[in-house]
């Protein structure tokens, strides 16, 4: 059941849905906006597109997705220039507000493209990000001798389980 309109209101008005080449234009503002350092909602603001369209879109078109990492990849570059301003505006009196930022930027430029803002930006081949590979790389490092000294049953584990892993033998029968 639909309500009577009062009298004196105007019906609202629905603003007609943007068309392709509209739309594109949109999402070409949207992305450079979002190079530009705003974050996805703010740009989506700014250039009037839904932000569950956005992600619809980007799930649909892969081209689009690709545009969409490098313009995250961008964002990160942008707040990196922001966090060097900021640091470079450190004063003593400001200075653990500007602390506060910092670590906000830095942390967020670290998600945003984690193989140069991250923890462990800049260490090649050696990047761990997990504890499986954290035991994998301890593995590799060890050395032929400390093998030798490693009880016999540890060293078979660590030999035989895939990838040099191994969970400590919960699983095995003993």
């Amino acid at each position: 059941m639909t309500r009577p309109r009062k009298r004196g209101t105007k019906p609202a008005k629905r603003t007609p849905k943007p068309g392709p080449a509209d739309l594109a234009n949109r999402y070409d503002q949207l992305l450079e906006s979002v190079a530009d350092g705003k974050s996805v909602r703010q740009a989506c603001d700014a250039v009037g597109v839904n932000r569950g369209d956005w992600w619809r879109a980007i799930q649909a078109d892969d081209a689009l997705f690709s545009r969409y990492a490098r313009a995250r990849e961008l964002q990160a570059e942008a707040l990196a220039g922001e966090i060097r301003e900021l640091a470079e505006s450190v004063t003593p009196q400001t200075a653990n507000a500007d602390r506060v930022k910092l670590d906000a930027l830095r942390w967020i430029a670290a998600k945003l493209h984690p193989k140069v803002y991250g923890d462990f930006a800049g260490k090649g081949p050696e990047q761990v990000t997990t504890i499986g590979e954290l035991h994998l790389h301890a593995a590799q490092r060890l050395t032929a001798e400390s093998m030798k000294a490693l009880p016999a049953r540890q060293a078979k584990a660590l030999l035989s389980s895939p990838e040099g892993q191994s969970d400590g033998g919960a699983d095995e029968p003993r």
